[in-house]
């Protein structure tokens, strides 16, 4: 098991209600990741019927999810974007939204921080950031091999967790 996935099945683990956020432009080659992210397991929570997971691709425009991911009122919220950090395409890691400034340029409207900030206010719920180092970002619908393979990692990774937390969810 890779440092990203102990983390994030340490911080998931007795979560009651978790809301799934996928943001990215789609258009615009690897920026769409966490778009397709949770495009994919959008269609996995539905298939299995899992319930206490909601699941929203934002696109580019995440800040119109705010008011149904507080209607779901979430223990836990899940961020997927791709982030410019220097490392090597394809990479995964956990975002520290400290460390995240407000003025950051992205694709969507509203900086990633201040989207934390403001589901942190209004939902109190715990928040994670995953982020995924784009190849390219341009125009174009199709993504990089480095990070297509990370997209059906991530999707992987996830399915599995939540389908193991669906059954313990059923067992209580």
């Amino acid at each position: 098991m890779t440092l990203f996935e102990k983390q994030l099945t340490f911080w998931l683990n007795g979560f009651k209600k978790l809301v799934v956020m996928g943001i990215g432009n789609k258009d615009c080659c690897d920026d769409g990741t966490g778009s397709i992210i949770a495009e994919k397991i959008l269609d996995f929570v539905s298939k299995e019927k899992i319930s206490h997971v909601k699941v929203f691709p934002c696109y580019d425009f995440p800040e119109n999810f705010t008011g149904s991911v507080k209607k779901e009122k979430p223990d836990h919220i899940l961020l997927i974007d791709s982030s410019i950090t220097g490392k090597k395409p394809g990479s995964i890691f956990i975002l520290n939204p400290e460390g995240i400034n407000h003025e950051d340029i992205s694709s969507h409207r509203i900086p990633l921080r201040l989207l934390y900030e403001y589901l942190k206010k209004e939902t109190r719920a715990d928040i994670a950031i995953i982020g995924i180092e784009p190849y390219y970002i341009g125009k174009g619908n199709k993504c990089s091999k480095p990070v297509e393979k990370t997209i059906n990692r991530i999707v992987k990774f996830l399915e599995q967790l939540l389908k193991n937390a669906k059954i313990k969810n059923e067992k209580q």
